[in-house]
């Protein structure tokens, strides 16, 4: 992977896992975390986590911006020094509404 990330192919982050009997449960932090500990940066990663697969699909998603409809995770830690901490979710926001976090579910936020 590091090799295609430095010859400049996009790279996006993906698993096939998620069937019925194999759950999504870490199998995206866990790749993510591969791919840093084999040498493409923590902020690169990220990107082809998020921005990358937007601009793929051709959606206006991907990136905090005005404008743009965000589905925002806030983890305990800086993913930027260590991957694993997106196993640990803080809040969860979808569509303006709080899934996760210590206020309780289904706080919508303002439209501002």
């Amino acid at each position: 992977m590091k090799v295609l990330h430095e010859a400049k192919v996009r790279l996006v982050i993906g698993t096939d896992s998620g069937t019925p009997a194999n759950f999504h449960v870490d199998t995206t932090w866990r790749q993510m975390a591969l791919y840093v500990k084999n040498g493409i940066p923590a902020v690169d990663v990220i990107a082809m986590a998020t921005r990358v697969p937007a601009e793929w699909l051709g959606v206006n998603t991907g990136t905090i911006q005005p404008g743009k409809l965000a589905d925002i995770i806030v983890v305990n830690g800086n993913p930027l020094a260590d991957m694993t901490s997106l196993k640990g979710l803080s809040y969860v926001f979808k569509e303006g509404v709080q899934y996760l976090g210590p206020s309780g579910p289904s706080k919508r936020l303002s439209n501002n």
